[in-house]
């Protein structure tokens, strides 16, 4: 063991060689202004009493592989405070060694970087526990590297905190087959005006799954831009690029960013409710598939809901309704779930045949259509004229204190408009797609008394098709939420 008051004679004194004993650098109490390079050594503080920080060097810490057996090293109970410069670097994974992975980091203290931890060569097997990162422009960021051939996975995040991150609390991009079991669990990212966690696959596939478990993310991701590698972007809670498998679980989202990415939520909260930046954003080649979710609020077009676990937000006149897939499977009434039906249409019929009289500024019949969505039936297609407002005829009685579930399958033609479930109480907005069957549906518990039925208004000429329409009505939430979770329709 080595007491160094100061750390004058620390840097290569554990060369990388096989015979070189493991050893322990013992960092004691007071502030230390030397950098610290190894290898085949732990290095011991004794709490954030024990203060490093940057000499001559960019870094407090520079650590390479341990050879030869690539032995787990330790870095552990101590602080490390940088001189707030871009270029600088609390713990530098060595540059000129992609394999100096295997590291653990625990109990420490990061403060003033451009970067708290740096892998600039990827490398693999490291993990950070109780790892404080504050006031840096980045908390962690990882880079895969073609020479030598190294990805970036691998890596663990135990009850990590994050404050005051001005661009990324974690930041990985890797291009180098191999990756996967990155895990970020059980952590706090909050009051950074930059945003929570980044992650760049280039599209390769992970070997095992990317997973964000029971993250705390507040207050992140507030700056409107920020520049990320000369590049102005909008910060986010999670942005995911080219990353074909993540899943988070367990945790409040709230500002989302998939480019070519898919992601599946698991028992999380989403809703616009908190005071996070609200901002769900997902590009036509993403999916974010949400399950068992709950929520206090409206939680938009985005997310694709398989399956819901609470909603407490009041039914009133907010959008409560939830994008989800097209439902094909009908039953004849909701009481084996023990509902009351208030109102439906099952716009299914002979094609060219059967009609359904819509009622509204200017009245529209429904002509029934050939759309696959039956072997036998068609469906109904109304035409609505710019401006004019089309009402189903048949209305919901809405009772305060009663528990309700809606539902429809619409496929939007041409045009555009305000498609709603509404009256004087407003379930939620009816989400469309030109030229695909999408399912909306919804479950609250009525704040008010009123009525609700389907409410089609046109901002251009607009041609829509429907295959059913319902409301139904429960006395308690277990019910509501069987129903609502079985994904049938009324028929």
């Amino acid at each position: 063991h080595h007491l160094l008051p100061n750390l004058h004679h620390v840097r290569g004194l554990y060369p990388i060689d096989a015979t070189t004993a493991r050893g322990s650098i013992v960092v004691s109490a007071g502030a230390h202004t030397e950098s610290i390079s190894t290898g085949n050594a732990d290095i011991e503080g004794v709490g954030y009493s024990a203060l490093i920080s940057p000499g001559s060097d960019n870094y407090a810490i520079n650590v390479l592989q341990s050879l030869p057996n690539w032995e787990r090293r330790k870095i552990s109970h101590l602080a490390l405070q940088g001189p707030t410069t871009s270029a600088s670097v609390g713990v530098l994974y060595n540059p000129d060694d992609a394999y100096a992975g295997r590291w653990d980091v625990d109990h420490v203290g990061i403060s003033g970087f451009g970067v708290g931890i740096k892998k600039p060569k990827g490398n693999i097997g490291n993990v950070f526990t109780a790892v404080n990162f504050r006031s840096s422009e980045y908390g962690y960021r990882a880079v895969s590297s073609s020479s030598p051939t190294m990805h970036v996975g691998c890596d663990t995040f135990r009850d990590c905190y994050f404050q005051s991150i001005s661009k990324y609390c974690i930041d990985i991009n890797n291009s180098v087959d191999g990756a996967g079991a990155i895990q970020i669990q059980d952590s706090i990212m909050e009051l950074c005006p930059g945003g929570g966690i980044r992650i760049n696959f280039n599209n390769i596939t992970p070997y095992t799954p990317i997973v964000i478990r029971n993250v705390w993310f507040e207050n992140i991701a507030t700056a409107a831009t920020i520049d990320y590698d000369g590049t102005s972007e909008i910060p986010r809670q999670v942005k995911l690029i080219n990353t074909p498998q993540a899943f988070i679980e367990e945790s409040y989202l709230t500002n989302i960013e998939l480019i070519n990415s898919n992601l599946t939520a698991r028992k999380c909260r989403i809703d616009s409710i908190s005071s996070n930046v609200f901002s769900l954003n997902a590009d036509a080649d993403s999916t974010f598939i949400a399950e068992e979710v709950y929520a206090n609020g409206p939680i938009g077009s985005v997310p694709l809901i398989k399956s819901v676990a609470a909603q407490s937000y009041a039914l009133s006149s907010a959008n409560l309704s939830l994008r989800g897939e097209a439902v094909v499977k009908m039953a004849r009434d909701a009481s084996l779930w023990g509902g009351t039906v208030r109102a439906y249409d099952a716009y299914m019929g002979t094609v060219g045949t059967t009609t359904w009289a819509f009622p509204g500024s200017v009245s529209a019949t429904a002509t029934c259509v050939a759309d696959g969505v039956s072997s036998t039936q068609g469906c109904a297609e109304l035409a609505i004229a710019s401006g004019n407002t089309q009402l189903s005829t048949p209305t919901a009685t809405i009772t305060a204190g009663k528990w309700y579930v809606w539902g429809v399958n619409a496929r939007l033609v041409s045009g555009g408009g305000n498609f709603r479930f509404t009256n004087t109480v407003t379930a939620g907005n009816i989400y469309v797609s030109t030229g695909r069957w999408v399912g909306t549906f919804g479950i609250a518990k009525a704040g008010s008394s009123g009525n609700a039925r389907l409410n089609l208004a046109a901002t251009s000429a607009a041609v829509i098709r429907l295959q059913y329409y319902f409301i139904v009505e429960f006395d308690n939430e277990a019910d509501a939420l069987a129903f609502c979770n079985a994904r049938v329709a009324i028929g």
